[in-house]
């Protein structure tokens, strides 16, 4: 989505979702901006949770998030990690879907 189409739908309403298009949380729009360095926590916490919790093959792994390459999947946890050592909140997030999400 381009910067136009998400001001229109989200800041230039009768009744605005955000202020600014950089404080919206579930956009790249910042991260298109250089505001923010380039995350994809979510899909990072899928790769954490495929691998380390769900025990599943690095191979399945990759095919079923789009990969070429196993090594990927090893780096993206490893962006997860450093980011969870950063952020309490993340941390906690990542805690309790390993506690939902796991017997």
């Amino acid at each position: 989505m381009d910067g136009h189409y998400l001001r229109a739908h989200l800041v230039d309403m009768k009744h605005p979702l955000v202020a600014e298009l950089v404080t919206y949380s579930w956009s790249s729009y910042p991260a298109y901006l250089n505001k923010i360095p380039s995350a994809n926590i979510p899909r990072w916490m899928g790769l954490f949770l495929s691998c380390e919790e769900g025990k599943h093959p690095l191979n399945e792994i990759c095919q079923a998030f789009k990969m070429t390459h196993i090594s990927g999947v090893a780096q993206a946890i490893k962006s997860l990690n450093m980011a969870v050592d950063d952020d309490k909140k993340l941390s906690k997030t990542k805690n309790i879907l390993i506690q939902y999400l796991t017997p």
